[in-house]
């Protein structure tokens, strides 16, 4: 395993060679327009490599969702060899290669600086890979060893700088190099490592998972926005509860959603209800057509306003699920930026969950105005895990189905016709002048 020290010269890796009849990595498995991007750079004369989560998800068996290519063309001969191909990025230049909505991501390989490269006034956490390299000098600058094993076009075998593969087989997630260097290079690599763990279902190494705990607060020096990015991730595969299992016992949640710990870190009944709700979303995600990061989040902060709620309603009775649902999510959605949107999506869909038991019984509610209401898909997906986490609940499911058969919620486009055409019309034959109007006398 070769080490990353940032005073000291490199020392080069010895790659290891594994031939195509010793991996199970087929180009059936590979998107067909990424074979086109690799196969056009081979013939020019130039290396086109896999790398990154598609080659490690490939060897898992998983089908991977993104294609990333790598190569020794620099980007402007990327553009000419590509008719189809558009730069992005300032500071390093990456080369989108569009095919319909199908975009193979192709980059540069690059090298992690010299220390005489690196101005005195750079801070550690800053990336800075704006410089070419070679592919041995490109694998030692990623994240971790599993997500640094290289796919060749050119005789289908797959070469390993960083011993990706032996902690393939040992399933364990462990940083290329020095972790308390890597994690302050870039903090977000500490949420990756616990969202590869959760996915994969694999271990994270133990001088990895130190290095998260000693450096967790670091993390307050990431952007909002990809905290945001990276948090969202944490839902995609269904493994919700064991990431924030993660971030809850290295105590990353305390410094990204402090709210989250607080209620975690005050009893054991807390925890279990609030990992009772992930669970429920991770093994039985109900149907929802709509943003996905509403369902999320919403399930995400539901146990907080539970607990708030009964807390609050003990000594003012009066006060409106809707104040306190905007209460328990106003500071995450502030600091990170939220999509208003999303933002009340949840808080109206916290306020609509005491309907869904009164429908049935209340005469004077319309059910039929009810499921016509926008954020009703919402409301009920999180009345759906409700129920799974509270069995005892009296379950109205299949009553909402049939008005909703009915009268479904009216999507947001037929929804903004509706209010342009309620708008009053703009007199376009109306004339503008500066002179005053004239009086009768």
């Amino acid at each position: 395993m070769t080490n990353i020290n940032m005073k000291k010269k490199r020392k080069k890796s010895t790659a290891v060679i594994i031939e195509r009849d010793n991996h199970n990595i087929s180009r059936k498995q590979i998107d067909e327009d990424a074979l086109k991007v690799l196969y056009r750079l081979k013939n020019k004369g130039y290396l086109g490599y896999l790398v990154g989560g598609c080659v490690r998800d490939m060897l898992l068996g998983l089908t991977p969702k993104d294609f990333d290519v790598v190569t020794d063309a620099h980007p402007n001969k990327i553009k000419r060899i590509f008719g189809n191909c558009f730069l992005i990025g300032r500071r390093f230049r990456l080369a989108h290669i569009v095919y319909g909505k199908n975009i193979i991501e192709t980059s540069t390989f690059r090298r992690e600086p010299e220390p005489d490269e690196v101005e005195d006034n750079d801070e550690l956490y800053q990336h800075h890979d704006n410089t070419f390299g070679t592919p041995e000098e490109d694998a030692i600058r990623r994240d971790f060893t599993i997500n640094a094993i290289y796919y060749s076009i050119h005789d289908f075998s797959l070469i390993d700088y960083v011993d990706g593969m032996k902690d393939m087989n040992k399933r364990i997630i462990q940083t290329i190099g020095n972790p308390a260097i890597r994690f302050q290079e870039d903090p977000v690599r500490m949420i990756r490592a616990i969202r590869f763990a959760s996915k994969l279902d694999f271990k994270i190494e133990p001088k990895t998972y130190k290095a998260i705990v000693k450096y967790a607060e670091e993390i307050l020096k990431s952007p909002p926005s990809r905290l945001y990015e990276d948090i969202s991730k944490l839902f995609l595969c269904s493994t919700s509860a064991p990431a924030f299992d993660y971030l809850y016992k290295t105590k990353l949640i305390k410094y990204i959603i402090p709210e989250i710990y607080e209620f975690l870190d005050e009893s054991q009944k807390h925890r279990d209800l609030f990992f009772s709700y992930l669970e429920a979303l991770d093994t039985k995600r109900p149907e929802f057509d709509g943003q996905e990061h509403a369902l999320n989040y919403g399930i995400l902060f539901y146990p907080l306003f539970l607990t708030m709620q009964a807390k609050i309603k003990e000594s003012h009775p009066e006060t409106q699920n809707y104040e306190i649902a905007k209460q328990v999510i106003n500071t995450f959605a502030s600091h990170f930026k939220m999509p208003k949107k999303i933002f009340y999506q949840i808080v109206n869909a916290y306020d609509m969950q005491k309907r869904f038991n009164i429908g049935n019984t209340n005469k004077n509610f319309v059910k039929e105005k009810f499921t016509i209401r926008e954020d009703f898909p919402l409301a009920f997906a999180i009345y759906k895990v409700d129920l799974l986490v509270n069995p005892g609940m009296p379950d109205y499911t299949k009553m909402w189905e049939d008005v909703c058969k009915k009268h479904p919620p009216i999507p947001e486009e037929r929804r903004r016709k509706s209010n342009s055409r309620n708008r009053r019309p703009r007199n376009n034959n109306r004339k503008f002048t500066n002179k005053k109007p004239t009086q009768n006398k």
